[in-house]
């Protein structure tokens, strides 16, 4: 197998250059990625050059471990002969996690309450493994492959609604990871201090039961496409709120909403958030702040996987 870049000089090259660092022994050699969501399992071979080589999909179960473990083994079939150059595994999954030991919780699939995500991967595909919140793997892969001017890439925002909220925060060049590694996820950010909807974490007023698109169509009974436009108005201006307390926390430059829930909605869900957001943010640096939808499509969560992996020094499990 081939080596894996030590996480010291990883780190040194991510904070020099504010890219993803790539191997220097003139190779392209491959990570696997694979994204945990609510309502699909992704998992595939990624170049370092951020091509997806492999990919494969399955709707998430109930039961998540069995199916996530049958599509990386498939995946694994897929390319046998790519396994020995396969640097690392990245992991992407709904907030919240416990980086250090490796544990995933998401709200929406509570089969994997405290599951050891990372251990169970490292020991499936033999390689190490870093794992991440799908909303940091979001903003690393629209940082790396995002197309977007690296003067905004490097103070970045990315909020992703989809069956659950997730978002990730950039500074500096660098992910925002906090101690146990939610750091900038937006889903909990009360933007509905008096009679706010009930959240899954058993608060009231979040972000995520005004965005989410299984909160939504649970609200309106029919598809969140067919949405009247009250709800439409409700969703955006709830969205700028969150994000105006966002930007003024992180002073960042540009905001990419994606997922969806914005897919359904269309562009007047961007319209009334950007119209709360210049309500509610008067702040004089902030004045060429943008908000706008994310450039990646579907591609966009294993990149941000491999991203995840090749991006920064995580802790890592084989």
């Amino acid at each position: 197998m081939t080596a894996v870049p030590s996480s010291a000089s990883m780190a040194a090259a991510s904070r020099a250059s504010g890219r993803v660092p790539r191997p220097t022994d003139g190779a392209d050699p491959l990570v696997m990625a694979i994204d945990v969501g609510a309502q699909r399992l992704s998992a595939g071979l990624v170049s370092t050059q951020g091509h997806v080589i492999v990919r494969d999909r399955v709707a998430t179960p109930r039961d998540v471990w069995p199916a996530l473990e049958r599509l990386v083994r498939r995946v694994v079939a897929a390319r046998p002969s790519e396994r020995s150059s396969t640097l690392r595994c990245g992991v992407t999954c709904e907030a919240p996690l416990d980086a250090a030991p490796g544990k995933v919780s998401p709200l929406t699939m509570p089969l994997l309450k405290g599951f050891d995500l990372r251990d169970r991967l490292a020991e499936l595909t033999g390689l190490d493994v870093v794992l991440e919140t799908r909303g940091n793997g979001r903003a690393l892969a629209e940082r790396w492959q995002g197309g977007h001017d690296p003067r905004d890439a490097a103070h970045l925002i990315v909020v992703i609604a989809s069956e659950s909220v997730d978002g990730g925060v950039i500074v500096d060049g660098q992910v925002v990871h906090g101690r146990t590694g939610n750091a900038g996820n937006l889903a909990h950010v009360i933007v509905e201090p008096e009679d706010g909807l009930e959240c899954l974490c058993g608060s009231f007023g979040c972000l995520a039961p005004y965005l989410s698109t299984r909160s939504l169509e649970i609200e309106i009974n029919r598809p969140l496409r067919r949405a009247q436009p009250s709800i439409i108005e409700r969703t955006g201006v709830m969205l700028g709120r969150a994000i105006a307390t966002a930007v003024a926390s992180f002073d960042t430059r540009l905001v990419l909403i994606g997922g969806a829930t914005p897919a359904a909605l269309g562009p007047p869900l961007l319209d009334v958030t950007r119209r709360e957001l210049a309500q509610r943010s008067r702040l004089s640096h902030l004045s060429e702040l943008r908000v706008e939808p994310v450039a990646l499509g579907l591609e966009g969560t294993l990149l941000g996987a491999a991203a995840s992996a090749l991006g920064h020094p995580r802790t890592v499990s084989r």
